[in-house]
């Protein structure tokens, strides 16, 4: 088969790892594969003001200067730059993507790019990894109006879905996400929870697909771990909903029982978070080798995350040997098993969080247990698998 992916940017991201994954995967199985994204940002917004046209503009000249080569993540399908990929420009510069058997939107704004496109590009799909209403996961408002949906007995996602923003422009954005769903696509979805929502909130046959590890680059051997100073790991990132300041709570609440415990974080911390009372070693951006050092040096690993579509880290912790903290929302619930492969709390609760750290710091057993079942349960996460899975899907489509 020919496929092309198309992508919003080449940025850090695990959905984008993810794409390249599975991009890699196919060409290795023999198909012939396209990454296609745009020199100028992909922004879709109601009312672009002076400060996103230079911010577009700043993006713009700064993907000029790195060229199209994605350095951080070795792709071995064709890389495509096209100028742009705005609905309104795109039949403009479709000759330059190529005809494919599937051509795939890799977000909600590629999706509308994929709409327009020729048929002649491919039957088109559309590879879902998040319900991506970035300022509704957000706000700490949603949440609690999501939270008392819950009473009703509906899900987190569900009753996000649900949901009426009170912002007129928060509320556009939602709509013009949510319209992406209903898309006359094939939708393939990374999780049980992201199959359930497109199925019941907008009408569409999800066909569902799991993440996985690359082993050659996450896997240790997990080994009974009796450091006299016990090392706590976790990767920041730069949006409120992925929990940093939860974290960073609960790890005042532990520091007070155990101040001699190590913290190292490696990302890119929320602008406005002060870590420095809990001497924290931050690493930044690590990949490969450097963050498996990371992984595999840690006793515990926290993921805090208020929401995930899927969630990588917890899995690569785990095929690394770590026993893991983690909140239990998203896709993390279709490999994380409470007692058993991780210890799982509920998101927005530092205190739960704390809670579950304390418990591994005082019980070495209870924490080699849990790192043990942890590395062999996530053995059969392997990206030859999914790649197998999305390739099934592929072939189903264009048959």
């Amino acid at each position: 088969m020919v496929i092309t992916f198309i992508l919003a940017s080449t940025h850090v991201t695990g959905g984008h790892r993810a794409v390249f994954e599975l991009a890699n995967g196919l060409t290795t199985r023999g198909h012939k594969v396209h990454i296609v994204h745009p020199l100028v940002p992909l922004v879709i917004k109601p009312g672009i003001n002076i400060k996103d046209i230079l911010s577009i503009i700043r993006s713009s000249i700064g993907n000029l200067i790195r060229g199209k080569e994605i350095n951080w993540f070795k792709v071995h399908a064709r890389n495509i730059r096209i100028l742009t990929l705005y609905p309104s420009f795109i039949r403009l510069f479709q000759k330059n993507i190529p005809e494919s058997d599937v051509v795939i939107a890799t977000a909600w704004e590629t999706a509308y790019a994929v709409n327009k496109l020729s048929h002649t590009k491919g039957r088109k799909t559309y590879f879902i990894q998040h319900y991506e209403i970035w300022d509704l996961w957000s706000n700490e408002m949603y949440w609690d109006e999501a939270e008392r949906l819950l009473n009703t007995g509906t899900d987190w996602h569900l009753a996000m879905a649900d949901l009426v923003p009170h912002e007129s422009a928060v509320r556009k954005i939602k709509e013009i996400v949510d319209a992406t769903y209903r898309f006359p696509f094939t939708k393939i979805t990374t999780a049980f929870w992201l199959g359930q929502l497109i199925e019941s909130k907008f009408g569409h046959e999800a066909k569902r697909i799991t993440l996985g590890v690359n082993f050659s680059d996450f896997n240790c051997t997990p080994v009974i771990k009796r450091n006299e100073k016990k090392t706590i790991l976790l990767s920041f990132r730069n949006q409120k909903w992925k929990g940093n300041i939860d974290a960073l709570k609960a790890l005042s609440i532990v520091k007070a029982e155990f101040p001699e415990i190590n913290i190292n974080t490696f990302g890119v911390s929320e602008s406005g978070i002060s870590a420095d009372s809990l001497n924290i070693n931050n690493y930044g951006a690590v990949y490969g080798e450097n963050l498996k050092e990371l992984y595999c040096s840690a006793d515990i690993f926290v993921y805090p995350s208020w929401f995930e579509g899927w969630g990588l880290p917890p899995m690569e912790a785990m095929a690394c040997g770590t026993a893991c903290v983690t909140t239990n929302v998203g896709g993390v619930q279709d490999y994380a098993i409470n007692d058993v492969t991780a210890l799982v709390v509920p998101p927005r609760n530092p205190e739960k969080i704390a809670e579950a750290i304390i418990t591994l710091l005082k019980d070495d057993g209870k924490r080699d247990e849990i790192s043990k079942a942890g590395h062999d349960y996530i053995q059969q996460f392997t990206w030859e698998r999914t790649t197998i899975q999305l390739e099934n899907i592929l072939q189903e489509i264009c048959a």
